[in-house]
């Protein structure tokens, strides 16, 4: 496994789809914080939640989101760790980017790419369970 830092534009080529995604994310998470703040009672809006009654591994990204933009980082992480973390490490390597002009390359062999995924599968699991036990 090679770590590489590269020079790349400073300004990134957003891909349209994810924006589209992000943007409808924000507005939906919007709509609901302030139709739950009307009726007095949280309003469900995880489609794995409303079919099954459990919450799915991103479940609390809203209130995390929330939580984030008031100033509790704390609360935020307690929230969902694994994609506020994620979230942070994204926004740290955009930053870089925006700044300095660099991006790390991860060279991977085939095998590494395979532990590396079989890895992320097992903290998506073990956030999954956490959001289980104490968010719910």
């Amino acid at each position: 496994m090679t770590l590489r830092i590269a020079q790349v534009r400073r300004r990134p080529a957003w891909p349209t789809a994810a924006v589209v995604l992000g943007a409808a994310w924000l507005a939906l998470g919007s709509a609901a914080l302030a139709l739950s703040a009307r009726l007095g009672r949280p309003v469900i809006v995880c489609p794995f939640r409303l079919l099954t009654g459990l919450p799915c591994p991103f479940c609390g990204g809203g209130r995390a989101l929330t939580a984030a933009a008031e100033g509790d980082l704390l609360a935020a992480w307690l929230f969902n760790p694994l994609l506020v973390t994620v979230c942070a490490a994204f926004g740290v390597l955009l930053f870089v980017r925006v700044v300095w002009g660099r991006a790390m390359r991860l060279e991977m062999s085939r095998r590494e790419n395979r532990a590396f995924w079989l890895a992320g599968a097992g903290l998506l699991a073990a956030n999954w369970a956490y959001v289980l036990a104490f968010v719910g």
